[in-house]
C-alpha cells in the first residue's frame, strides 16, 4: 500500500476479487498489491503482480494503460501533471507512458535486477530507477541516455523521490 500525504490521512488499496477502495488508515484494512499512486485528479494509478497497470477514475471506472504480462509491476510514479507514469518492473527494468494513450515513451532495462523503485522528476526530464543490488540510475527521458549511476546502497532501494525543483534526487533502502 503506497500511503500519500495528499490524501488526508487515507489509504488507497486494491482487494484482489474487486475495484480500488479508499479506506481510513486507521480501519486497519490491509490488501496486498503491487504498487498504487494517486492521480491529480483523484483517481489513482495501480501495478499489478501480474504486470497490468490501471488507470481508475475517482468513480472507480477502470481503463487498463497496460495488460497483463508475465513481469509484475515493483513500483509506480506519476508526473505531477499526471499526463505521464513511471513503471518499475520486477525484471525488465523502467517504462514511462503516456496516460491518455498508453503509448511508450521510455524503455531502459535495469539488468537482471529490475527496477523496485522509481521516480519522474517534476521537470519531465529524467527518471530514476532502484533495484534489488542497491543500484540507482538516472536517465534522461528525451534522449534515454543514462546520466547518473550511484552504487551506494548495500539493500534493495525501496523508494525514490525527487526535489521540487528536479536537481536532487533521494533514495531509500
Amino acid at each position: 500500500v503506497d500511503l500519500d500525504p495528499s490524501n488526508a490521512g487515507r489509504a488507497v488499496v486494491t482487494p484482489d476479487s474487486g475495484a480500488p477502495a479508499i479506506w481510513d488508515v486507521t480501519a486497519g484494512y490491509y490488501a496486498r498489491e503491487a504498487a498504487i499512486e494517486p492521480l491529480p485528479d483523484g483517481g489513482v494509478i495501480t501495478g499489478s503482480w501480474d504486470g497490468s497497470v490501471v488507470a481508475w477514475t475517482a468513480d472507480l471506472t477502470p481503463r487498463v494503460l497496460l495488460p497483463a504480462t508475465w513481469d509484475p509491476v515493483q513500483a509506480l510514479d506519476v508526473s505531477p501533471d499526471g499526463e505521464r507514469i513511471a513503471v518499475g518492473r520486477q525484471s525488465a527494468g523502467v517504462e514511462v507512458i503516456a496516460t491518455d494513450d498508453s503509448r511508450l515513451i521510455f524503455s531502459m532495462s535495469m539488468g537482471n535486477q529490475g527496477a523496485w523503485a522509481v521516480a519522474l522528476s517534476p521537470d519531465g526530464r529524467f527518471v530514476a530507477g532502484g533495484s534489488a543490488d542497491g543500484r540507482v540510475v538516472v536517465w534522461e527521458v528525451s534522449t534515454e541516455t543514462e546520466v547518473a549511476p550511484f552504487d551506494e546502497h548495500s539493500d534493495r532501494v525501496r523508494s525514490l523521490e525527487y526535489g521540487a525543483d528536479s536537481s536532487q534526487l533521494v533514495s531509500a533502502s
